[in-house]
Parts: C-alpha cells; sequence; structure tokens
C-alpha cells in the first residue's frame, strides 16, 4: 500500500533564558504577558515529517526556526482583558501571533 506522512510541530517561547509553554491557568498567563511587556524574547518553532510504511516508521525530514518579537508595552488592563477572551490558554508564551 500507499505510505502514511505524519506531519507534528510545537512551539515554545524563550525570555531570559526560560521556557514558556502554554500557561496553566489565566494567572499564569498574566505573569507571563507581563514578563514579556515591552521586551524581546524568542519564539522556537520545531517540525518533523515521519513516514510509515510496511509497519517502519522513520524520520523525513526535521527543522527548527526562530524567530525573534518585541512586545509594545502592555498595560495591566490590556493584558486582563486580552486573558479574559480565553485565547491565551493554549498558546505557547499565552499569545498566539496570529490572532
Amino acid at each position: 500500500g500507499f505510505p502514511t506522512f505524519y506531519l507534528g510541530s510545537d512551539t515554545v517561547v524563550e525570555i531570559d533564558e526560560k521556557i514558556l509553554e502554554k500557561p496553566k491557568d489565566p494567572a499564569e498567563a498574566k505573569i507571563m504577558l507581563a514578563m514579556m511587556s515591552n521586551r524581546q524574547h524568542h519564539v522556537h518553532t520545531g517540525v518533523a515529517i515521519y513516514k510509515l510504511s510496511e509497519g517502519k516508521i522513520s524520520l523525513v525530514a526535521s527543522f527548527t526556526d526562530t524567530a525573534s518579537v518585541q512586545f509594545a508595552e502592555l498595560s495591566k488592563d490590556t493584558i486582563d482583558a486580552y486573558v479574559a477572551t480565553g485565547e491565551p490558554l493554549d498558546k505557547a508564551g499565552s499569545y498566539g501571533i496570529q490572532g
């Protein structure tokens, strides 16, 4: 039969040599966003493609890429309003650049 391909990716945010994954709760999301306010941080993304063929799994390709992001100053009200939308809770570093 035909092989099956699997594509996986994940992203983490890094600031001050600390990795920010998805926040546990709204309070942690607010802390993360305040930490990045008016500062630069790095967004690291890893991607891998695997092939399943005849019962064997093999890595086809993988890569990582890093983007540097500069946040404007975020007021407490802005952070509170954004976190209240629920959007930050499933995103590394508590935000998604895509909106």
